[in-house]
């Protein structure tokens, strides 16, 4: 619970993993300024973050230079110093893309071939065709001619990291807010800012 005298200089809407990344950047940059973060349930990452799937995508299937594959890049490569840094389960398990003919026809080997050429030119350069014995030990799996693999792919604990991030920020000194949801917010003089709380009870007087 903060003290209503509280100076607030960041104020983050949503205690996902986003905010929670952002929160650690801002106090890093700024360890003076006072930030909170304002989450609208009982436990953080309780809505989007907590529902992902935690793979980490090597920006195979996205137009080249747009923001979806640059952030994938990004973000993996990000991930893969951070992840350890903060005791985060990040495992770089790779993954394979098969062609199924059931499923595309008989296209389908040829389809694979067109992404290989996609994710090389998107900068997944060790996106490889799998040679013929890890072929056979997906296909006690699945029905596949051919497949793709990538070995750049990762998965990441997401409430491993969202548990991290927590204890991080809060040694850093941010203001955690569970159970406040921002119902409106208006632009004051003097570059202030004024939040509408919806039951709100949480500030110490």
């Amino acid at each position: 619970m903060i003290d209503a005298e509280l100076k607030i200089d960041v104020v983050i809407i949503g205690g996902g993993i986003l905010g929670l990344l952002v929160a650690r950047e801002s106090k890093i940059r700024n360890p003076e300024s006072e930030i909170v973060i304002f989450e609208e349930t009982s436990f953080l990452g309780d809505a989007t973050s907590g529902r992902n799937s935690g793979v980490m995508h090597a920006g195979i299937y996205y137009e080249k230079d747009s923001l979806k594959q640059v952030l994938c890049r990004k973000g993996l490569a990000l991930w893969r110093c951070l992840a350890p840094e903060l005791g985060i389960n990040f495992s770089q398990c790779g993954k394979f893309i098969f062609a199924d003919s059931h499923v595309l026809g008989e296209d389908s080997e040829a389809i694979l071939r067109e992404l290989l050429v996609k994710a090389h030119n998107n900068g997944a350069k060790d996106v490889r065709i799998a040679t013929s014995s890890e072929l056979k030990e997906i296909q006690a799996y699945c029905q596949a001619s051919m497949a793709l693999l990538s070995p750049s792919t990762g998965y990441l604990d997401v409430a491993s990291a969202i548990h991290a991030l927590e204890r991080e920020i809060t040694k850093l000194g941010v203001h955690i807010e569970r159970r406040a949801k921002i119902k409106s917010l208006r632009t004051l003089p003097h570059n202030l800012i004024e939040l509408n709380l919806d039951d709100y009870a949480g500030f110490k007087s």
